[in-house]
């Protein structure tokens, strides 16, 4: 499954990378507010709920973090069409 999306913002690569490397706890309590955590529960939740995968084959579950990269990634993007429209 890919998580990427076309994005407005000239450094998506380079905020991807950086929320690549920031470690769990940081990425989850520090930088996330607690809507963008709970959408991408909800989002992640959708996605490995749906019947598949079936139960004890955890190995097919993606990890919750994709999903919360992938809400900060929109929300960036979101922010940076904001700041171009202000000019």
């Amino acid at each position: 499954m890919s998580l990427e999306h076309r994005s407005q913002s000239p450094y998506m690569e380079d905020f991807s990378r950086l929320l690549k490397k920031v470690p769990d706890e940081i990425l989850f309590w520090d930088l996330a507010t607690r809507q963008q955590r709970i959408f991408a529960r909800s989002l992640w939740e959708a996605c490995n709920y749906k019947g598949k995968p079936k139960p004890g084959e955890f190995q097919y579950i993606e990890p919750e973090r994709d999903y919360l990269e992938w809400v900060l990634r929109m929300d960036h993007d979101r922010q940076w069409q904001k700041a171009c429209k202000k000019g």
